[in-house]
């Protein structure tokens, strides 16, 4: 959550007004704010999962506004910050301490405020409006936009040469090392995308297990990947999604595992949701050394996580994760949750990965909880949306090698 469970509970109820303004963070242009902003053109989406529960993210968020009377030109390929400023209320307004009149004077309430980023990423473009033409739509990404668009296969895999022999790329060279050794590559290579810093490590933590890749596995796996591709899958191996923290741009390592809900919401504009919960994950399936199928689990029943992950198709095996996700109480109902999809007035504060819980009027489910796997802006109408089928997986071929 973007803000501290208090301001929340204050912003709820109390909330005066919201504004926003668009910050540069190397101070290449001057702050823009409310009198430049087209009013409620503000838009913000913020997503970890697509579909059904999958690890990993990298999913670029988006971020778009319209200014009106205002050069755009130049602020194509600037770096920008939204901060949204909330202002709101103390304390509860009472005119008088009793219904009788009296000498005492009430004071006003004292307000408070409270500045909150919430993205931060690059401006691609600037759309003049057809009809409106002192109107101007500006487009943002975060930084995974541009390293979704940035083919590492030659670097990671490496290419045959006009003479037939092969140039092998890094999985050859580094296939003795560890996910370390992996993580630190990764690293050098997002920096060049302007993330400095990691502020979250992933939780579960890989880093001592050997990477074990087979140079035909690799040769055969990497084609035409991107940089978002390989963190994505190594995001997914730490059961955790790479996004984008607003407030410096830095890279974080989001895990669902022991998330408490963060907020509780109890009035909205629109509300639904499915008749079941995700079913506990009992079965864990990977390919690995190509398509080789490994299995881990209890049971076949209830749900499974299935995995093609790009990294564990490189490998030569695949036990040791599987070890290391039994030890983290992977299976069984830690990511328990109900698809739902909720329509709010503010709420501004929830983000991506936050786990929360919705009051209904029904006595025969009083309470949902539920996480926020696409968040989306309009104004500051809130809309929160988590899909999913009730078990995950497929059925998984009899004659498919089990490690």
């Amino acid at each position: 959550m973007l803000v501290s469970k208090e301001i929340a509970d204050k912003l709820k109820t109390n909330t005066l007004y919201n504004t926003v303004a668009l910050h540069s963070p190397d101070g290449s242009f001057e702050n823009i704010t409310g009198e430049s902003i087209v009013l409620d053109s503000f838009s913000l989406e913020n997503e970890i999962v697509e579909k059904e529960l999958k690890f990993g993210g990298c999913i670029a968020s988006e971020m778009s506004v319209k200014l009106i009377d205002y050069d755009c030109s130049a602020l194509i390929g600037k770096t920008v910050q939204v901060i949204i400023t909330a202002t709101y209320l103390e304390s509860e307004l009472y005119p008088s301490d009793d219904l009788y009149p009296s000498n005492t004077l009430i004071c006003p309430a004292e307000t408070g405020t409270v500045e909150c980023p919430v993205f931060y990423g690059k401006i691609q473009s600037a759309q003049r409006d057809k009809k409106q033409r002192n109107i101007v739509k500006i487009t943002a990404y975060d930084a995974f936009y541009d390293m979704s668009k940035v083919d590492v296969s030659l670097w990671f895999a490496g290419k045959e040469n006009e003479d037939g022999s092969f140039g092998y790329g890094y999985a050859h060279y580094a296939k003795d090392e560890t996910f370390m050794h992996l993580y630190s590559a990764l690293y050098d290579k997002w920096e060049d995308y302007g993330v400095e810093a990691v502020s979250y490590l992933p939780k579960l933590d890989i880093l001592s297990l050997p990477l074990n890749f087979d140079d035909a596995c690799v040769e055969k796996v990497i084609k035409n990947i991107s940089l978002s591709d390989l963190i994505q899958a190594y995001a997914e191996l730490s059961l955790c999604f790479a996004m984008i923290d607003p407030k410096y741009g830095y890279l974080k390592f989001l895990s669902l595992y022991g998330k408490q809900s963060a907020d509780t919401v109890d009035s909205y504009k629109d509300l639904s949701f499915e008749d079941y919960e995700l079913e506990p994950i009992r079965m864990y399936s990977a390919k690995f050394a190509d398509k080789k199928t490994y299995l881990y689990g209890s049971s076949n029943d209830f749900s499974w996580y299935v995995s093609d992950n790009i990294l564990m198709r490189c490998r030569t095996t695949a036990s040791d994760i599987g070890a290391k996700y039994n030890s983290a109480n992977f299976f069984g109902s830690v990511y328990k949750y109900r698809p739902t999809k909720i329509k709010l007035f503010s709420y501004w504060w929830l983000e991506a990965g936050d786990k929360y819980t919705i009051k209904t009027p029904f006595k025969d489910l009083p309470t949902i909880e539920t996480f926020v796997f696409n968040k989306k802006m309009d104004g500051f109408i809130t809309t929160l949306t988590s899909k999913g089928e009730k078990r995950l997986g497929k059925e998984i071929k009899e004659n498919e090698q089990i490690q």
